[in-house]
């Protein structure tokens, strides 16, 4: 229980730095500008499109808007799984993390552990 709370914070901590690490105005830049502003909704327009067309870090951030249900997004944490799965399947070990995190609230422990195992 501890370590999933030090997991999910760890991760947490993870995307906000990618957020602000994010500053000019292209749409994923413009997407973590209004995250950061609490425009959860106006993030979700920056970032579906480019989700949809395959941008890993769109799909990732996709994830946790509906993981933790953030602006009309509905927390799903069926929906976050399938956001994280695109982003963790091209590499990008935040979502590998996000991903194995998910499963894990969802009872899957088998393929969570596999997910960390190819994250680290």
């Amino acid at each position: 229980m501890i370590g999933s709370k030090i997991n999910q914070m760890v991760v947490s901590v993870l995307l906000a730095a990618l957020l602000a690490a994010c500053g000019t105005t292209p749409p994923a830049d413009q997407g973590a500008l209004n995250y950061e502003q609490g425009r959860y909704d106006q993030a979700a327009a920056e970032w579906r499109p480019l989700a949809d067309d395959g941008n890993y870090i769109a799909q990732h951030n996709m994830g946790g808007l509906s993981r933790y249900g953030l602006g009309s997004t509905p927390e799903n944490l069926e929906d976050a799984a399938d956001w994280f799965y695109a982003s963790a399947i091209q590499g990008y070990v935040p979502a590998m993390v996000s991903l194995a995190e998910v499963q894990t609230e969802l009872g899957f422990d088998d393929p969570a552990e596999t997910w960390l195992i190819l994250a680290a």
